[in-house]
């Protein structure tokens, strides 16, 4: 899809985290701007210096990299903070810091339309300050502050609640659209009253040629970890955090602990991972184990790592932020299993599609069931993954979402 107006539109891009940071939407930030860029338009990054997920090696050496152009023509300027903190104070001051230097560079840009991640969470405020000639797209992840309440940093109704609750009003206020990732999400804020037309849904996209099957002879994590290719495996694979319920598969591996054949890896890091571990410990359980979080270069393997992928969100999470790493699973041809309200769109999505099945957050003899099911049916197995990767090519191609990205923008702009 080429733009339609003549003369480049001018993109600037504040994200919190930017390749080669491993993050939930890392992939999504540059799989975005660089599609931008080779459809036309003029695209600046500004992002922190990487620090998330990667080598101390790799960290350093991006520090002497402020500014540079990469292979699609986009300009990625870095500023602010170099190093990752996983306790939420620290992380709030890191947050804090990273918008206020975000802010510095960006406003200095010419620009016709920033793009503002919801990544730090102050970042949408940036919205009131930054030029006002220019126009703002506000790429919402999840909803703040409800995801704090989630994570049990304050409670609905508290004085830090309502602090937060002002800033996320002057976030929706101060931004022109607000780009978000689910219908459910976007229910949630026709529910506070934000003009419909202000409102627009862009799924979270995979690159389906990039994220495919790989067989278990030809993926070579099962060597380099020492995982028996001959044992089904329940993968879950991404963050560890307080949004997740992951404690809910560690008790699905402890009811099928006689299973020899039954085995659960969990790939990732987090804020929770300590707290899983010790879980684990706790139950004295030998069919599951944590590895390390993987770049995203790997993703093809290590979602292939599963015969089935879980998914897994805490009661009420799935207004406020959809489970991107579905598609993931999705896209390498697995079956998902998704502890997940089962008012959700992602519930109606898995089971209209028969990709697998879900089970209600903490119902760990559900998943624990349906983990038997696939186990006993390979048949199942087989059609189940089928399903998904067709689901994948149908809706949620990386190009047909930046496609959308590029209709969003240029009905701003006036050029449709």
């Amino acid at each position: 899809m080429e733009i339609l107006d003549k003369q480049k539109i001018k993109i600037t891009f504040l994200a919190g985290y930017y390749e080669p940071d491993v993050s939930a939407d890392s992939h999504l930030n540059s799989s975005l701007c660089n599609g931008l860029a080779e459809r036309g338009y003029d695209v600046t990054v500004v992002a922190p210096f990487p620090c998330r997920g990667i080598d101390e090696a790799t960290r350093i050496s991006f520090l002497n990299k402020k500014n540079k152009t990469n292979e699609y023509g986009v300009k990625i300027f870095r500023t602010g903070a170099s190093k990752f903190h996983k306790d939420i104070i620290n992380r709030c001051i890191d947050f804090i810091y990273k918008t206020y230097k975000l802010y510095k560079t960006a406003k200095n840009i010419p620009t016709d339309i920033y793009i503002i991640m919801s990544t730090p969470p102050f970042l949408g405020l940036l919205g009131k300050f930054l030029p006002q000639a220019s126009k703002k797209i506000y790429r919402l992840q999840d909803i703040f502050p409800d995801n704090v309440v989630k994570i049990g940093m304050t409670k609905e109704g508290s004085y830090l609640f309502n602090i937060l609750k002002i800033f996320e009003n002057n976030i929706y206020k101060n931004n022109d659209l607000i780009v978000t990732v689910s219908k459910d999400m976007r229910k949630q804020l026709l529910s506070r009253g934000i003009p419909d037309n202000k409102v627009a849904v862009v799924y979270n996209w995979i690159d389906e040629k990039e994220c495919y099957y790989i067989s278990k002879r030809e993926n070579f994590l099962f060597d380099k970890y020492s995982i028996d290719k001959k044992k089904f495996i329940a993968l879950y694979a991404g963050n560890i955090g307080y949004m997740q319920q992951v404690d809910t598969i560690v008790y699905a591996a402890n009811i099928l602990k006689d299973n020899n054949d039954v085995f659960f890896a969990i790939v990732g890091d987090g804020a929770c991972k300590q707290e899983i571990e010790n879980l684990i410990k706790k139950l004295n359980l030998q069919n599951i184990k944590i590895y390390p979080l993987q770049p995203m270069n790997l993703v093809s393997y290590v979602y292939s790592l599963g015969d089935v992928g879980l998914v897994s969100l805490k009661s009420g999470v799935s207004k406020l932020a959809l489970p991107s790493k579905t598609w993931s699973i999705m896209s390498a041809s697995r079956p998902v299993i998704c502890e997940i309200d089962d008012y959700s769109e992602m519930n109606d999505i898995i089971k209209q599609n028969d990709c697998g099945f879900t089970c209600l957050p903490k119902d760990a003899k559900t998943m624990a069931e349906n983990i038997g099911k696939l186990y006993n049916d390979e048949k199942l197995r087989k059609s189940m993954g089928e399903n998904s990767r067709k689901f994948i090519l149908q809706k949620i191609r990386q190009e047909a979402g930046i496609d959308e990205f590029c209709k969003i923008i240029n009905k701003l702009m006036g050029a449709e």
